[in-house]
Formats: structure tokens, C-alpha cells, sequence
């Protein structure tokens, strides 16, 4: 009896074909919606630090009260569909203590991000320690925001 053990390469390019769709099928699920973006910007930072608050902006925190690890700043008109972030009303020489609370609890180093939505508006900042959220904007006046990872505790 004798064996063919070479195998067609129509064969192996269908079942190619028929996993890539399947797999493309399954990622498109997943997506869920737009994505805004965060752009680093040093001014961000520094107008946290300085406890300059952003006018006609309503304030968030990820983390303990007195203790975040993450603070948004999201323009009035745009609701917020992430449930972790806790609202927060800050006066400038609050924020100038969560700041320094952040710098001084967590590593590595906060850094400040505008937020973008998927048109590319600036539509609020964020400040925080370790990697930067993910932005998802289903629509022009509404966003949500992915809240990091804590990051690591400085010894």
C-alpha cells in the first residue's frame, strides 16, 4: 500500500485563508471604538505640579485619596465611561499635593499627556506615574480612559 504523505498547497492555502478571517473576524470584535491618543507634554507636567488647574475642566483620580497614582482633567463637556476613576474636587494647592504625592510614593518618574480624542482634540490632561491609559472616543463628547496598572512603590 502506498502512502502520499505530500500534502496539497491549495490545501494549506485555504486553511490559511480560512484562519486569517477567522482571526480578523475575532479582532474586530474586540475593537471598541475609536482610539484617542496621549501626547507627552512637559507643560502638562509642569502645570500639575504647579497646581494650575485647567479652567472648565472636571478632575479624576486613580488610586487612594491623598495617594493616586494617576490624576485626569477632562474638559466639562465630554463624559467620562470609566468606572474606575473616582471624581475629584481639587483646589491648586491640592493638586500641587497629589502631584508631589505621586512623585514621591511611586517610580518611575510622573509625566504629563495631553488627551487626545480620535479626531485629535485636546480634550482633557493626565498626569501619573508608569505606563499611559489607553483612550477609546466612541463619540466627540465622550471618552473613556483605561486606568493603569498601579505602578511600583519606591523603597
Amino acid at each position: 500500500m502506498e502512502h502520499d504523505s505530500k500534502k496539497s498547497p491549495y490545501r494549506i492555502t485555504c486553511q490559511t485563508l480560512v484562519l486569517l478571517i477567522l482571526l480578523s473576524a475575532v479582532l474586530t470584535s474586540c475593537a471598541g471604538g475609536p482610539y484617542g491618543k496621549m501626547q507627552l507634554d512637559n507643560s502638562v507636567r509642569t502645570d500639575f505640579e504647579q497646581g494650575r488647574l485647567l479652567p472648565e475642566h472636571q478632575y479624576y483620580y486613580a488610586g487612594k485619596p491623598g495617594q493616586p497614582y494617576a490624576i485626569i482633567a477632562l474638559d466639562q463637556g465630554i463624559e467620562l465611561l470609566s468606572p474606575f476613576w473616582r471624581q475629584g474636587d481639587f483646589s491648586g494647592s491640592e493638586l500641587i499635593a497629589w502631584s508631589l504625592a505621586i512623585a514621591r510614593y511611586y517610580t518611575p518618574p510622573p509625566k504629563g499627556s495631553w488627551i487626545l480624542n480620535a479626531q485629535g482634540n485636546k480634550i482633557g490632561a493626565w498626569y501619573g506615574s508608569g505606563p499611559t491609559p489607553t483612550v477609546q472616543s466612541p463619540a466627540a463628547d465622550q471618552v473613556k480612559i483605561s486606568v493603569p496598572a498601579q505602578p511600583q512603590l519606591k523603597s
